[in-house]
C-alpha cells in the first residue's frame, strides 16, 4: 500500500560582508509532502524551530513480523520534528576589509540538528561574493563539513562550492548532532581590498 511522506524543513539566511558572516534570525518553516529541493552534486543567529504533524496511529504489528520490522514501523509513523541551532550569529574573518593575500581566510562554525528522522543540511547562494563590479570567483569560497561520528552519511569535501542546495551534511536521527561548516576564502590579486557580500540560506530537512 502506498506511503505518505512528509519532509520537515528549517531554513536561515546568511549574509557574507566583508570580513564578517552575518547570520539572519529569521527562520522558514514548512511541511510538504513526498518532495525535496533539487541537490547538487556535493545550508545561522540561533535559531530553533520545530515541525510538529499531526500525530498518527502507528500500524498494529503483524503477527508474523519481526522486532526490526516493527520499530521501522513505528518510526515511519511518527510525525517529523527537527530543530536546527547555529554555533554563533558571526563569523569574523579577521576584522577589516578583506585583502587579496597568499593564505586564505578561514574559519568554522557549527550546525546542531535535533531530529526523530534521517536529516540533510543544504545550502543555496544569491550570487558570488561583491561589491559593485568586482566580484569573487566562486572557486575562491568554498567550504567543507565535519558531521558527527557514527551519525554521519555524507560530508562535502573540502573544495566544495556554493551554489543552489549544495548537501552540506546528512546523516541518521538522533539529538545533539553537530556538524562543523569550516569557510574558506581567498580574495584574488586581480581585486581591491573591499567589503564583499553574498546571501546564503541553509535548510535542514528530514530525508
Amino acid at each position: 500500500m502506498p506511503q505518505k511522506t512528509r519532509t520537515a524543513l528549517v531554513a536561515c539566511t546568511v549574509i557574507t560582508v566583508g570580513a564578517w558572516l552575518l547570520l539572519g534570525c529569521g527562520a522558514l518553516v514548512r511541511a510538504q509532502t513526498g518532495t525535496e529541493p533539487p541537490m547538487s552534486s556535493a545550508p545561522a543567529g540561533n535559531v530553533t524551530r520545530e515541525v510538529d504533524a499531526p500525530a498518527e496511529t502507528a500500524p498494529v504489528p503483524d503477527a508474523g513480523s519481526t522486532p526490526q520490522e516493527d520499530s521501522e514501523a513505528r518510526q515511519a509513523a511518527a510525525p517529523p520534528s527537527i530543530q536546527l541551532t547555529m554555533s554563533t550569529p558571526t563569523v569574523n574573518f579577521g576584522g577589516g576589509m578583506l585583502q587579496p593575500r597568499e593564505a586564505p581566510y578561514t574559519q568554522s562554525i557549527a550546525a546542531t540538528i535535533n531530529s526523530n528522522k534521517p536529516w540533510r543540511i543544504l545550502v543555496t547562494k544569491d550570487g558570488d561574493l561583491r561589491v559593485g563590479a568586482q566580484t569573487v570567483p566562486s572557486a575562491n569560497f568554498t567550504f567543507s563539513a565535519t558531521g558527527p561520528a557514527g551519525k554521519t552519511a555524507y560530508e562535502a569535501p573540502a573544495g566544495t562550492q556554493f551554489g543552489a542546495n549544495v548537501r552540506v551534511a546528512e546523516g541518521t536521527r538522533g539529538s545533539g548532532l553537530a556538524t562543523t561548516i569550516n569557510y574558506s576564502l581567498t580574495i584574488p590579486w586581480e581585486l581591491e581590498p573591499d567589503a564583499y557580500s553574498a546571501t546564503h540560506t541553509y535548510t535542514a530537512l528530514q530525508i
